[in-house]
């Protein structure tokens, strides 16, 4: 998954930052621990969902969605002011690679990384995998344990076939996207866009509103107050086939 965004947010202010532009609340979001949240205009429509990792005192690392990298490079250096944080770029000089499913503890532990096998949910460390020095997160986006390991490109070809060595099957994103589907994981340009609120895609969880303000923060508590206008459900299929975007739903 290497097309996906990898921005580091360092800095004395670095955690008030991302508290402004982030729904979460990542206070009490420790060292070594990461969290999801998303990104929201002022009026409560969603940049981007994020994942937020806390790497080392004032170092975290943003991950956001490839097709909105771009977009969501300009609008963290849009509110950098006022802020003493350095923001970077690593997207490019680092690659991301995605180990899911049941077997993937067993294969880090295979490959070396038994340090790395034994995070919590959400943990992320520095790591070394078949020799590959780097970072190691248990997160993910396919609803199964696994872990997503971030080295340097140069290294990448090495882990990639020292884990297809192991025994990892490599699956294209078509795949990743029913795997995220069934456990209703949100993606961007689909379940949620720049007109859908966090509130409208059942994502209330990640807005902490008694955090203080951050933005969109009064357009959020004022639907929550109102009700969401409309609410996110899924759909069943009856028998095999999968229902693409812009399919006619008939009843």
């Amino acid at each position: 998954v290497s097309h996906m965004a990898r921005f580091w947010v360092t800095g004395p202010d670095s955690e008030r930052f991302i508290q402004l532009i982030n729904t979460f609340d990542i206070s009490q979001t420790a060292i070594g621990q990461s969290d999801y949240g998303i990104m929201c205009y002022e009026d409560g429509g969603i940049v981007d969902d994020i994942f937020v990792y806390h790497l080392g005192e004032d170092e975290w690392m943003i991950v956001a969605n490839a097709g909105n990298a771009e977009k969501d490079w300009a609008w963290l250096q849009e509110h950098t002011q006022g802020f003493d944080v350095t923001l970077t770029d690593r997207s490019p000089e680092l690659a991301m690679i995605a180990l899911q499913g049941p077997k993937a503890e067993a294969i880090l532990k295979e490959l070396g990384g038994a340090q790395a096998a034994a995070l919590p949910f959400h943990g992320v460390t520095q790591a070394t995998v078949a020799g590959v020095a780097g970072y190691v997160s248990r997160t993910g986006y396919t609803g199964e344990d696994g872990f997503e390991l971030f080295v340097p490109v140069a290294d990448a070809v090495a882990l990639w076939d020292a884990l297809l060595g192991a025994g990892a099957q490599p699956i294209g994103l078509g795949a990743r996207d029913s795997l995220r589907f069934e456990p209703g994981l949100a993606l961007y340009g689909h379940e949620i866009d720049s007109d859908i609120t966090p509130y409208e895609a059942r994502l209330g969880w990640v807005v902490k509103l008694d955090k203080g303000p951050f933005i969109g923060s009064e357009a959020l508590r004022d639907q929550k107050a109102a009700g969401a206008p409309r609410t996110l459900i899924g759909l069943r299929m009856v028998g095999r086939g999968i229902a693409r975007q812009g399919m006619s739903v008939q009843t």
